[in-house]
């Protein structure tokens, strides 16, 4: 894929480059991994919203105390 991408570099027309670019993300598809590695708190992690707020506490209107008690 390599040698390709160096030899296909001075392109210049926008349907061609097209082209090319189309055929290399089909190949790019067609070999990924079968089970991708995904990081603990990205979206289908184990992690993933574990703790929405990323560690600043509880929402201000959570803490709020009463009017009665101000």
């Amino acid at each position: 894929m390599r040698a390709r991408f160096d030899a296909n570099k001075d392109l210049k027309d926008p349907v061609q480059i097209q082209k090319v670019l189309a055929e290399g993300e089909a190949e790019l598809w067609e070999f990924r991994h079968p089970d991708p590695y995904v990081l603990n708190h990205m979206p289908g992690g184990t992690k993933y919203q574990r703790y929405p707020r990323n560690g600043l506490g509880l929402p201000p209107e959570v803490c709020a105390l009463p009017s009665y008690l101000k």
